[in-house]
């Protein structure tokens, strides 16, 4: 490997070149490295170290910045692009903080205890009260002290830091606390998005990445990997009413990342509705072109995603009702959501993990505890007022059985869901849709844009009943199970509403 000799009294030499953690070879010649953020994928991390080190400030001495450099190019070899960016910037904050209070180039070996300290308290109340930064910088001391011996690093001080713990990120706090801005989503700002997007409100290329990130909960780097082959669409044979037709499913091969280099562990195959499928097959131009191929013209496609659901979000004027202000939407609040209502709904810690692409449990408490707090209150409120729903829930129409429009395709009323909803016999409407439910019938019907009800049925017996089975469900049902139905109930009341009105 070639070797660039940096000065003459650095004692170390940093090459031209390093190979990465994952394959790739980086040019680290010059003050600006680029490298993708894994080698599969188009979308690229750039590391300018004259802008993260303020380097027009001249707050570094050409050593202690040297030092930076090889640092940075040491943990390449080891870690992924997206920790050595934050290493970067977290020696920029320390540069700028320096700069600041002590007024003189920066030297490690002029760095004291006291030093240290003192940027761990500007980082508890200046950075978001953690101590990631200074975590960080750490390790740096260590690595130069006890990894390299360099003489600008003292091994008491390395040891008086080594004791020094800083409070982290607080982990799941934005799940666990149901944060409106950074947390999961809430029923009713998910239905907006699926309202908006059965509206075709956006560009299709912007509802293609709403509705994968909605529907699997997907890291964006895994939309900067699947390419076109990894979608598969399958027409099977179904006879209904005795006429033959074709129903089409679609399935989406998926990356499981595994690490901290984040290399691809398998593959595993995730359903799709039959609308994303549709999309994905519009967009698509090619097997060997990436499924999102526009995001490869983008240095940063990951940054592409997050501004294309900031777009969205304001083309189709989504307001959070939590809020008041236009929805605050980004990738991982998508993953928040899908694990925190696979919570609610009663979903193993395994099957959490799974769907999330996770290696292990150890992550999925945070989602289990979300699930409690959404349910408490769920107990806590009334959860049979009506009066105030900010949205319809009943999302069909109101029929007649005998009119001409109406399909054959009749819904019967039992229940087996809930025990059978045994008061409750004939049809309770018909279902406009052409192919085979893949939900629950009946009680699914009620927030479906699909379902006709007919006017003399008997939607309040229903109503009745079903109420009863959430208060008085029998033992060993798992209590997460009935509120699922708190929100059918919800649309069936509005249903019964609409009939009196009418």
């Amino acid at each position: 490997m070639e070797n660039q000799k940096v000065s003459d009294d650095d004692g170390f030499h940093i090459p031209s070149k390093v190979l990465a953690a994952d394959g790739q070879t980086v040019d680290t010649s010059g003050k600006v490295w680029e490298l993708h953020d894994r080698s599969e994928s188009t979308s690229k991390v750039r590391l300018n170290i004259n802008s993260a080190l303020k380097h027009d400030f001249d707050v570094t001495s050409e050593r202690s910045e040297r030092l930076i450099i090889l640092y940075l190019y040491e943990r390449l070899r080891s870690v992924k692009a997206w920790t050595v960016h934050g290493d970067l910037y977290a020696f920029g904050r320390f540069v700028e903080w320096w700069s600041e209070n002590k007024k003189c180039p920066l030297e490690w070996c002029g760095v004291v205890e006291p030093d240290w300290r003192a940027f761990l308290n500007y980082c508890i109340k200046e950075r978001s009260g953690n101590g990631n930064d200074f975590a960080r910088l750490q390790s740096f001391y260590r690595w130069g002290t006890y990894q390299k011996n360099f003489s600008d690093f003292d091994r008491d001080i390395a040891s008086s830091i080594s004791v020094i713990r800083a409070p982290g990120n607080s982990k799941g706090k934005a799940v666990r606390s149901l944060d409106t801005e950074r947390g999961p989503l809430d029923d009713t700002e998910v239905k907006l998005i699926n309202d908006s997007l059965s509206t075709k409100k956006g560009t299709l290329k912007q509802r293609a990445i709403v509705r994968l990130l909605l529907e699997l909960g997907l890291r964006p780097l895994a939309l900067t990997i699947i390419r076109g082959e990894h979608l598969s669409r399958y027409d099977v044979p179904v006879a209904e009413e005795g006429e033959a037709g074709t129903s089409i499913f679609y399935q989406l091969e998926v990356p499981k990342l595994k690490g901290r280099q984040a290399k691809i562990s398998t593959w595993y195959k995730r359903p799709l509705t039959t609308d994303l499928g549709k999309i994905l097959e519009k967009v698509s131009r090619s097997d060997d072109n990436l499924l999102l191929h526009w995001l490869s013209e983008y240095k940063s496609p990951r940054g592409k995603i997050a501004d294309t659901l900031e777009a969205w979000v304001r083309e189709a004027n989504i307001t959070s009702p939590r809020t008041g202000q236009l929805l605050h939407l980004f990738p991982l609040r998508f993953r928040r959501t899908l694990a925190t209502d696979m919570a609610v709904q009663g979903a193993s810690k395994a099957q959490i993990a799974q769907a999330l692409g996770h290696n292990d449990l150890q992550n999925v408490d945070v989602y289990m505890d979300a699930s409690a707090v959404i349910l408490n209150r769920m107990e806590e409120d009334d959860a049979f007022d009506f009066q105030d729903e900010v949205v319809d829930l009943f999302m069909g129409k109101v029929g007649d059985p005998d009119d001409e429009d109406v399909s054959e395709q009749r819904i019967p009323g039992a229940a087996p869901q809930v025990g059978g909803l045994k008061g409750t016999t004939g049809h309770i409407g018909a279902c406009q849709k052409q192919s085979p439910c893949s939900l629950s019938p009946p009680l699914s019907c009620y927030t479906c844009s699909k379902f006709v009800a007919f006017e003399d049925a008997p939607h309040s017996d229903i109503a009745d009943e079903l109420e009863a089975w959430i208060q008085n469900s029998p033992d060993g049902v798992d209590r997460r199970v009935p509120q699922q139905h708190v929100t059918t109930l919800k649309a069936i009341r509005q249903l019964l509403q609409q009939l009196g009105d009418k």
